[in-house]
């Protein structure tokens, strides 16, 4: 079986080669690298080196054919710039948080999408050798409230329990 797993860290999502349905153990102590070249005759395991998901940036400009020759003509280097087709197409559908844009576009407040903030607030931000990074997260109050709470009942009554144990430890005669 081939299927994907995640790096050590975490920050990177490779494919192995599997002995079971559930992707759970690895074929040989390559990740399965090893077994596949075997049987597919020296081929190589696609996305075993590196990650599938890439972190580099994508161009979204898109030329006219026309506009490019002309400023290729003339060494112009102001033009329209647009967006292309793929790229709308992923912003579109992409949750967003404005919540502290002004739209200029239309100057109206009712055309803000904030229809993804809790969403992002609650993404663990991740570095560059990617180990979560944890130190933008703030404490809760009402856990802490609660853990503070459950501590302190917890003291008290394992201190109840000694002080009645002794007290009833020693009114008690069995003669």
């Amino acid at each position: 079986y081939v299927g994907a797993y995640c790096a050590d860290q975490g920050g990177k999502i490779y494919l192995g080669m599997f002995t079971d349905d559930t992707c759970t153990q690895f074929a040989d102590r390559n990740a399965g690298r090893s077994t596949y070249r075997k049987l597919t005759g020296g081929l190589s395991l696609p996305f075993s080196d590196y990650s599938m998901v890439r972190s580099d940036c994508v161009s979204c400009n898109q030329r006219d054919h026309k506009e490019e020759q002309y400023k290729n003509n003339n060494n112009a280097n102001d033009g329209e710039v647009r967006i292309s087709e793929n790229c709308e197409e992923v912003y579109e559908a992409a949750g967003k948080c404005e919540t502290r844009m002004n739209n200029t576009r239309t100057g109206s407040p009712a055309t803000i999408n904030e229809g993804a903030c809790y969403y992002i607030e609650g993404i663990n931000f991740v570095r560059q050798n990617g180990i979560i990074d944890t130190s933008l997260t703030r404490p809760n109050k009402v856990v802490s409230f609660f853990i503070f709470l459950f501590a302190v009942s917890f003291v008290l009554l394992g201190a109840l329990n000694y002080y009645l144990r002794m007290k009833l430890g020693m009114k008690i005669n069995l003669d």
